[in-house]
């Protein structure tokens, strides 16, 4: 596990941290890949003109490939790692209800 310590970003400002860990180091493998699991956990807490937020969860993951060097795989047209989350999206619970929404009015008439 790496740990990064807090800090304050700023109003329309991007922030970058950069890091390492050892275990993909410490595993030795020769002429193949192995694939790490790798989230993010973060609370972000907004701040308000005259208040502050509750802090808000959030939690995404992605899957990263690296060689037998501990390097990171680029794959043709890669652009980064992509981190998404496992959490379902709006659009579909609003997709659900408005179906179930239209069947109930045509089961009425």
């Amino acid at each position: 596990n790496a740990t990064y310590p807090a800090f304050y970003q700023g109003h329309h400002k991007s922030a970058h941290r950069v890091g390492s860990f050892d275990a993909a180091t410490e595993v030795v493998w020769e002429n193949a890949t192995a694939v790490f699991r790798v989230e993010l956990a973060t609370a972000v807490r907004y701040k308000h003109i005259l208040w502050k937020s509750k802090r808000h969860r959030l939690v995404v993951a992605a899957d990263v490939q690296v060689n037998e060097h501990g390097s990171l795989v680029k794959l043709k047209g890669n652009k980064g790692i992509k981190m998404s989350s496992g959490a379902a999206k709006i659009e579909d619970c609003f997709n659900v209800v408005g179906i179930l929404g239209i069947l109930a009015f045509v089961h009425v008439l």
